[in-house]
């Protein structure tokens, strides 16, 4: 694929969950897609983990938008810099943390390694101090 076409795939994933399209996820990925992240979240094995996990994250922050800044291809790697921004109103997955009304700004990247036109594996880098500073689950720094 070239680089136009994998950048139009992040593109499509990105959108479709957008418009909570949770089914992207398995046109976008492989079957044996792995999604690594940051701890406390285990990794995702496979789409339906994945659609799983969001549907929590959905749950949590309704109103989630996220926006890509960045493209980066190299081979079959794609790096991906984005953000999100959504209003905390259910209990946060993996964190166990009860709903705060806050609005939330979270930055990231993702590197995307793909195979035959897909997304196989992704490594997803959040900064959870942020979140948690912007939930008052820690004080700001």
């Amino acid at each position: 694929m070239s680089e136009k076409e994998y950048t139009a795939l992040v593109h499509r994933l990105f959108d479709g969950l957008n418009r909570r399209n949770l089914d992207v996820i398995d046109e976008c990925c492989t079957a044996d897609y792995i999604s690594h992240d940051n701890p406390p979240r285990p990794d995702s094995i496979g789409p339906a983990q994945s659609k799983s996990f969001m549907e929590a994250f959905f749950t949590a922050y309704p109103d989630a938008h996220f926006t890509i800044e960045e493209i980066l291809v190299s081979g079959d790697t794609t790096a991906v810099r984005w953000h999100y921004e959504a209003t905390h109103t259910g209990a946060t997955p993996a964190m166990k943390i009860a709903p705060t009304g806050k609005k939330v700004y979270l930055m990231a990247c993702s590197v995307y390694h793909l195979k035959d036109g897909k997304i196989a594996e992704e490594w997803m880098y959040t900064d959870q101090t942020a979140l948690l500073e912007q939930l008052g689950v820690l004080p700001a720094a």
